[in-house]
């Protein structure tokens, strides 16, 4: 029996148009299924399996997405199969109608996953929390910040909206 395991990276998430990166999340696989999450990177550029990035904390983001469309792909396949057995043996019954809707969801939750930015797009805080974490040049930040239309703080320290109002002003 041939036994295919290995790394690779999975769950893209958090990519930053302008600064040209995402995160993903280096697996264990076993026949190219992610089973156990090792480190999280910053990937700047990929190419196949390989890819230049820097490593940071886990991402629960990239790990919960790998899982999920994994878990989506495999729904959608195993009810995609048994809508079309259903199909093909059905009478006048519709028995195959409850696995084609399942299938049908599946499918549609693993299309949002790489569609929604929510998922797919850094918000401009975490674009740059994840230039700070590696160490982006003042220029790659500024370019960040052309892409999203808002100014970067100086020294990329990010304050959340909702906090900001708490924040008294200067001179006050």
């Amino acid at each position: 029996m041939l036994l295919f395991y290995g790394t690779s990276l999975y769950g893209g998430v958090d990519r930053v148009a302008g600064g040209g990166f995402h995160v993903a999340t280096q697996f264990f696989h076993l026949y190219h299924v992610p089973v156990f999450p090792r480190k999280s990177f910053v990937v700047f550029a990929q190419e196949g399996r390989q890819f230049r990035g820097t490593p940071i904390g886990l991402s629960a983001k990239s790990v919960l997405v790998a899982w999920g469309r994994t878990a989506c792909l495999w729904v959608a396949a195993f009810a995609g199969l048994i809508a079309v057995m259903g199909v093909a043996n059905a009478g006048p019954t519709a028995e195959w109608l409850p696995p084609a809707v399942v299938c049908g969801i599946a499918v549609t939750l693993l299309v949002l996953s790489y569609t929604l930015g929510i998922v797919r797009r850094a918000s401009f805080a975490r674009a740059c929390a994840l230039g700070r974490e590696v160490g982006l040049s003042e220029d790659r930040m500024a370019e960040v910040s052309r892409q999203y239309g808002q100014a970067v703080p100086t020294g990329f320290d990010v304050i959340p909206t909702a906090a900001m109002a708490a924040v008294p002003a200067a001179g006050r």
